[in-house]
């Protein structure tokens, strides 16, 4: 028989004791598929990676991070909290039975990242700050490693029911109206892979932005035959007049 162009099966011949025999060689590899696999940004050094192969004879052959090739006769590996901060490529290779191995080994590559950012600072409204303004400006410090910033604004101090839960990708965040009012805010910074600081020491402020009625209570009236006079008045709130 001829033998095949560019690979393949190759059948030949031999007499033995007047029998012929033909012996078989297989030089085309097995193709691999990485059927899971972490990517992106992943908060765990732990890891589970399953594998195809086109020929279901054979073994399989990883590595991690350009180490040796291991022979491995299972379709999946797993690592359990073993594997470095930063960049991670894992490939993996099938062998048949006659030692052809993919040549194009499948390969699934993501980013170890379980370090939380830093805390933000709390920077306005300031601690115990009285303000008028009912859309007021929150800002804190910026952190290197945040992607985005988790606001909570509440009117409880245990942040039970937040008026304001909600994200910025810059370090400063503008509330809608908020009513009259004592309010408790505090940040948080999360990074690609969702680690989170945690929240920032909490603040409280005091929001103001209705105006007193001022009411006069006592005064002259018409004609009076005094240059000397005295006014009571009131408010509608405690403060100064």
């Amino acid at each position: 028989l001829t033998p095949t162009s560019g690979g393949g099966y190759q059948f030949t011949p031999r007499i033995w004791n007047g029998i012929i025999a033909y012996s078989v060689v297989d030089d085309t590899p097995p193709q691999t598929t990485i059927t899971s696999a972490p990517s992106g940004y992943v908060n765990s050094t732990s890891a589970t990676i399953t594998f195809s192969s086109s020929d279901s004879n054979g073994f399989f052959q990883w590595q991690i991070l350009l180490s040796n090739w291991v022979n491995w006769g299972s379709n999946s590996m797993t690592f359990n909290d073993n594997l470095p901060q930063g960049s991670v490529t894992f490939q993996v290779r099938a062998v048949d039975i006659y030692g052809n191995a993919d040549v194009t080994p499948a390969t699934a590559t993501w980013i170890v990242d379980t370090i939380a950012p830093s805390v933000p600072s709390n920077s306005s409204p300031s601690d115990g700050a009285y303000t008028t303004d009912s859309t007021p400006t929150f800002s804190w410090s910026s952190v290197s490693d945040a992607v985005i910033y988790v606001i909570r604004v509440d009117d409880n101090s245990d942040f039970s029911s937040p008026v304001v839960h909600t994200t910025s990708t810059t370090n400063s965040y503008t509330a809608s109206a908020l009513s009259d009012g004592t309010y408790y805010w505090s940040v948080a910074a999360e990074d690609f892979a969702c680690n989170s600081s945690g929240y920032s020491p909490t603040w409280v402020f005091h929001l103001d932005a209705t105006a007193p009625n001022t009411t006069i209570t006592s005064a002259p009236s018409g004609s009076v035959s005094s240059t000397s006079a005295t006014f009571g008045f009131s408010s509608s709130e405690s403060g100064d007049f």
